[in-house]
């Protein structure tokens, strides 16, 4: 006859449940972590592709008018964001100013994720507050009237340095690509990065 002695023990010990516990959290952690990378990753993938978008409207714009349509870059207490203007023209038809004042004739308005930011530390010559401009053939220009390529670094500094950044280009003739961090674009030999904006490391 068996006795109550004979019989195993059910459910779990003190041991066996702190293990548990702890592994349980240990992957949480890296799951989280994993998950908070990847939102930031989507944000700057994102912004990348908005930027792209604003600047073929942009494009778009100033060939459906027949004119200069110009693309400004803005900042606020919130985040940054894109405005595409129909900027004042001189005499000549060229834009009269390069300085994003023209706020009164914004055709369209395209903000970027929150902690994006663009870097004009990297080699990037587009910085807030500075306008790209298409003229009616969809070249890409500058207030004189010059052909010019455009490079834009984007970066966020939430990120690890090893994928912080995006560039995305615009060439004189009208070309506009995305450009990953490590690679070169048809615009300049050097390779999109996030210069000297600080990411997180």
């Amino acid at each position: 006859m068996k006795t109550s002695r004979d019989q195993k023990p059910y459910g779990f010990s003190l041991i066996e449940t702190v293990i548990v516990t702890v592994l349980v959290l240990v992957l949480a952690g890296i799951a989280a972590t994993s998950v908070r990378s990847n939102v930031q990753k989507n944000k700057l993938v994102f912004t990348a592709d908005l930027v792209v978008t604003a600047l073929r409207k942009a494009q778009t714009e100033a060939i459906d008018a027949r004119r200069f349509i110009g693309l400004c870059f803005k900042q606020d207490s919130s985040s940054g964001y894109i405005n595409i203007y129909r900027p004042d023209l001189l005499a000549s038809g060229l834009p009269s100013n390069v300085d994003c004042s023209d706020n009164e004739n914004i055709l369209s308005t395209y903000r970027f994720k929150k902690a994006v930011t663009v870097c004009a530390n990297c080699d990037s010559n587009v910085n807030y507050n500075k306008s790209i401009f298409f003229d009616a053939g969809g070249f890409a220009k500058i207030t004189n009237g010059t052909k010019t390529n455009f490079e834009i670094c984007l970066m966020n500094p939430k990120m690890a340095d090893s994928n912080c950044a995006r560039e995305v280009e615009v060439t004189s003739a009208g070309t506009i690509e995305k450009i990953k961090l490590g690679q070169s674009g048809d615009v300049g030999t050097v390779q999109a990065n996030s210069g000297n904006c600080s990411c997180s490391s």
